[in-house]
């Protein structure tokens, strides 16, 4: 075998291990898609408990703290569930420990709910502490394309929904 082949031989080998150890490198981005992907799991079993379990303990934004998250949550999955949840055309930044999120959701409610299908826009930030990647702001943007309030006042009109609370 010549040398050129050998050569082109290690840098082929070479190129390869890079890739599959990029694999298996978990970057920030990758954590913070990871908690998408946990509340996107826990919206679909309605499980408020599982969805607040990444927001940060301190959380307060837009007039809601965490606490009264996990409440609205609770009653609107009591309310009707989301068996049908894809979240698409995610945009991830992340830089120093600081994560913004803009993502699209389609949500079709189960069979019998008083919720009709919708799609939704949001924005997430979240925030890098002692390892652990926390959302630490939700912001509704828009319900089918049309701007509707913050979280809270969306919460508490999808609570109403259906029976009141």
């Amino acid at each position: 075998m010549t040398t050129l082949k050998k050569l082109l031989l290690i840098w082929i080998a070479v190129i390869v291990l890079i890739l599959i150890a990029a694999r298996f490198i978990v970057t920030d981005s990758k954590r913070v898609n990871r908690v998408l992907q946990a509340t996107e799991a826990a919206i679909r079993s309605a499980d408020a408990d599982g969805l607040v379990a990444h927001v940060a303990s301190d959380y307060e934004y837009q007039g809601l703290t965490r606490e009264a998250l996990q409440q609205h949550a609770r009653a609107i999955f009591r309310r009707g569930q989301f068996p049908t949840t894809i979240m698409r055309n995610k945009s991830i930044q992340v830089a120093e420990g600081v994560g913004n999120v803009k993502f699209t959701v389609f949500a079709q409610p189960a069979q019998g709910s008083p919720y009709p299908p919708s799609n939704t826009a949001w924005r997430l930030k979240l925030q890098k502490r002692d390892g652990r990647w926390w959302i630490t702001e939700i912001e509704l943007l828009t319900v089918d394309g049309h701007a509707m309030g913050d979280l809270k006042q969306v919460m508490e009109l999808a609570e109403g929904m259906g029976g009141g609370k």
